[in-house]
């Protein structure tokens, strides 16, 4: 896979995603290589960061066992630029203790902060290693890297429709993500059965189950950025 190819003679790898599939198959392919990689997220003004060494430390796997779905993302909540920087700033720090062979002074826990309420917190997760975890445990199966487990996409023939489908059985609480939508420039529709949303020349349909359909575009990529941003 395309993942393979970009690790090779990697030392470090960086996160700079903006969803959990990619961070899921960033953590997997790290694992499955050996290669150390640093976490890093952050939404409001709310940032997180996490060193993570194969064979050493638990891995992402190990603390969220399965994707996150649904809470605001950047886009629904918005972002303040000291977050995003504090984020960049404990990543790089690390990455260059990394690079210059000084992991002894490397950062052990998971550091999370509140830049506006002054809040900061570093979680010992040592204990939080799992022998039988898929992704770093004794059999690992680095399970994110199959198809099975990867969000599928579609294009609809003649419809001008991109049909997204999550990996995992859903159910999401379109209540739920109405609220969140609510706070962005697009136009939101619910009813019990589906959500529509509405953003500049797209209009992306959500069901109970997660399936979503985003028309205005056959460009799967471009749908793809637009689910994540929005709907992830």
């Amino acid at each position: 896979m395309e993942l393979e190819k970009l690790v090779t003679g990697v030392d470090l790898i960086l996160d700079g995603s903006d969803n959990f599939d990619i961070r899921m198959m960033m953590n997997d392919i790290a694992q499955q290589y050996r290669i150390p990689w640093i976490y890093g997220s952050c939404v409001g003004s709310y940032g997180m960061s996490l060193t993570i060494l194969p064979e050493q430390t638990p891995c992402l796997h190990c603390l969220l066992e399965t994707v996150p779905v649904g809470g605001p993302t950047c886009d629904t909540a918005g972002i303040i630029q000291p977050a995003a920087s504090q984020v960049v700033i404990h990543q790089t720090t690390e990455a260059l203790k990394i690079l210059t062979d000084q992991t002894d002074v490397l950062r052990k826990k998971l550091t999370s902060f509140d830049v506006w309420t002054n809040q900061t917190v570093q979680m010992d997760i040592s204990e939080m290693e799992q022998d039988d975890c898929p992704s770093c445990g004794t059999d690992a199966t680095y399970p994110f890297l199959s198809y099975e487990t990867q969000t599928k996409t579609a294009v609809l023939c003649g419809r001008d429709s991109v049909q997204i489908r999550p990996a995992q059985k859903q159910e999401r609480n379109l209540q739920q993500v109405s609220e969140q939508l609510q706070k962005t420039e697009g136009t939101v529709e619910a009813n019990e059965f589906l959500l529509s949303y509405t953003i500049g020349d797209n209009r992306l349909v959500m069901f109970e189950d997660g399936r979503t359909l985003v028309h205005g575009t056959n460009d799967i990529e471009k749908a793809k950025t637009l689910y994540y941003r929005y709907l992830s």
